[in-house]
């Protein structure tokens, strides 16, 4: 009996000690998709719904002035055809800023922007 006590306690620290979790995985926020479209929402409104690990999917072309990406969030073009037009922005507007790590761009045509289509103020320290 004293030997599967150990067995199971080394088991236990060898997982813990890996990263792992005795517990089960209870997330409090699982990841959506939230779909941009011509017409539909818009990509300003989705940035401000989105939470890490939310995607947001372009389809088609989209209209949009100058936006910030929340860290974590990943905007994809939905089938490899989505496209942002930052037409609208004016003098030194960027099209998307990204002033924080984790977010990702994908499969997107971006154009029109005044200034940059994407503008990354991370800093190294």
């Amino acid at each position: 009996m004293l030997r599967l006590k150990t067995l199971c306690l080394v088991a236990a620290l060898g997982s813990v000690a890996m990263g792992g979790s005795l517990l089960q995985s209870t997330s409090a926020y699982a990841a959506n998709t939230i779909n941009v479209k011509a017409g539909g929402t818009i990509l300003s409104s989705a940035l401000t719904l989105a939470k890490s690990g939310d995607t947001i999917a372009i389809s088609g072309t989209v209209t949009s002035g100058s936006v910030v990406v929340p860290a974590g969030v990943i905007i994809s073009g939905k089938a490899g055809a989505g496209k942002i037009n930052f037409s609208s922005t004016t003098g030194s507007s960027r099209g998307l800023t990204i002033n924080t790590s984790g977010s990702t761009i994908t499969d997107l045509e971006l154009y029109g922007a005044a200034d940059n289509g994407i503008y990354t103020g991370i800093r190294d320290k």
